[in-house]
């Protein structure tokens, strides 16, 4: 028990995750079996952090897609590291689904 039910997969060295040359396609799951944006109410909030949050602009976001149960992001460092961004959003999206009555993982 315990432990991350599905791994995190850097493929490359962590300097790449910085290096503002370069796009990264990033996938954010929800946890498996669930399905929470397909709540619009939620879906649109996690939106709206997605383009607003405080960290948005250390990056920048190419594309994104919101799908029920993951989110696509393509994007490009600026001032973070990719890699500390997406720990970042992924922290904003977990409080803000706990103000739409969520009380679980994300």
């Amino acid at each position: 028990m315990g432990g991350v039910p599905f791994p995190k997969r850097l493929r490359l060295p962590p300097d790449a995750y910085s290096n503002p040359e370069h796009t990264f396609h990033i996938a954010i799951r929800a946890m498996p079996g669930e399905r929470p944006f397909r709540d619009t109410v939620l879906g649109d909030a996690i939106w709206q952090l997605l383009l607003n949050e405080p960290g948005r602009r250390k990056i920048r976001l190419v594309a994104a897609c919101l799908m029920p149960d993951h989110l696509h992001v393509i994007a490009k460092p600026l001032e973070q590291n990719v890699q500390a961004w997406v720990g970042a959003f992924k922290s904003y999206s977990t409080r803000v689904s706990w103000r739409h009555g969520i009380h679980r993982a994300l």
